[in-house]
């Protein structure tokens, strides 16, 4: 039961820093990383380049949404 709690006490601590608004400094260098993935994807790329690509977008993607909304 114990660790049950002390499990669940780790996710939520976890969930929230994940949600913490992130510095305007630190949404500038998302930013700037989106707009070169983005560049990247419209130049031209293979098969796995282009996964890679897409997956990091999505993650940027991510966490301006979730961290850098105002």
């Amino acid at each position: 039961m114990k660790q049950f709690i002390l499990l669940f006490c780790i996710m939520c601590c976890s969930a929230q820093a994940a949600n913490k608004p992130a510095s305007k400094e630190q949404c500038r260098k998302w930013q700037q990383q989106l707009d070169k993935v983005n560049t990247e994807l419209r130049a031209g790329y293979k098969t796995e380049r282009g996964n890679k690509l897409r997956k990091r977008r999505r993650e940027l993607q991510s966490k301006l949404h979730r961290r850098c909304r105002k």
